[in-house]
């Protein structure tokens, strides 16, 4: 107990364990009688650690120790030398025990596969398949992402609906002290190249391939939010023959955020492009959804797709709209 972690709020409870880490506003703080504890900052009054601790500031720096007060909007950071404290604000500290990478050590490897299968059998011989996944590579100034989907329905074994999608994109985070409006630290610029078929809306192939530059708001595991536009070079080959390329704009927008503890969380996808061809097109792709973290790892997600074109096949709708439950597995 004497090497022990000390916790104590500002009610005058004292807890002991161990700090893992503050960001977003949560402490999380691992107990052998309550397993891991999320706790308000606001709740927090000071912590007392037999390690000294890693606060990572803005600009990448880094501060160290073993005592860390939380006074209002200001903290107090000092080790047993009670003379040696530095006073700085709230705002100005990012996390508290942040992961490796984030200090330039190492790389996050982090992915989420799902599946929704259905099979009937009776008067009718129907199957249904959904499979995405997504992996991500992080480093401190690097992020690469590869996304992908498949669905295929079958009835009476004729394909009736055959869609994928595969998307892979880099991203570099420069890093330089350049903005006054943002964060630079949070301003990345990349390419992307993305591959769409669709037999049911008579899409061959779509191939938009460009470059985008995007702002990184938030990036933890409470909370994330990012935004990019960019301009792509697009070409479709449709079934009837026609091959379509012009350029467009495009925009991208994810956000995703846990709305009861870490058991429910809320996200919202958005991908979209206008394109300069005659006329001007709209394409959008929008994902909307609940994901409920089960045992070890696994989830079960409610999830909304929206698929809309403004100028679709001859004999096409313009939007498709797919609901699906998925069993899932998040790394």
């Amino acid at each position: 107990m004497a090497q022990a972690d000390v916790l104590i709020l500002k009610n005058g409870d004292r807890i002991t364990g161990e700090v893992i880490n503050e960001t977003d506003g949560v402490l999380k703080f691992k107990t052998s009688y309550a397993g891991i504890l999320s706790i308000n900052w606001s709740d927090v009054s000071e912590i007392k650690s037999a390690e000294p601790m890693i606060l990572l500031l803005e600009g990448d720096d880094v501060l160290t120790g073993k005592v860390v007060k939380n006074i209002g909007e200001m903290i107090q950071v000092g080790n047993e030398d009670p003379s040696s404290v530095t006073e700085l604000t709230k705002e100005s500290v990012n996390e508290i025990n942040p992961e490796s990478w984030l200090l330039g050590n190492g790389y996050k490897l982090s992915g989420l596969v799902n599946v929704s299968l259905e099979f009937d059998r009776g008067n009718n011989v129907n199957d249904d398949i959904d499979l995405d996944g997504r992996l991500e590579y992080r480093r401190l100034f690097h992020r690469a992402t590869l996304f992908g989907q498949y669905e295929e329905k079958t009835t009476d074994d004729i394909t009736t609906k055959l869609k994928w999608q595969a998307d892979v994109s880099y991203d570099f985070f420069p890093k330089n002290e350049w903005s006054y409006v943002f964060d630079a630290q949070d301003w990345y610029v990349g390419l992307g190249l993305n591959l769409k078929k669709d037999e049911f809306a008579d899409l061959n192939l779509r191939t938009r391939f460009g470059p985008h530059v995007g702002y990184q708001f938030y990036e933890s595991k409470p909370l994330n939010l990012f935004v990019q536009g960019g301009i792509e070079a697009v070409e479709e080959d449709y079934a009837d023959g026609v091959i379509s390329k012009y350029w467009a704009t495009t925009w991208r927008f994810k956000f995703d955020k846990y709305i009861y503890k870490e058991r429910l969380q809320f996200y919202f996808i958005s991908n979209g492009l206008f394109g300069f061809a005659t006329p001007d097109k709209v394409i959008l792709e929008d994902w909307v959804g609940f994901r409920i973290p089960l045992k070890a790892g696994f989830i079960a997600s409610i999830e909304t797709e929206l698929d809309y074109d403004s100028q679709p096949a001859e004999g096409t709708e313009k939007l498709s709209t797919t609901y699906r439950f998925k069993l899932g597995y998040k790394f």
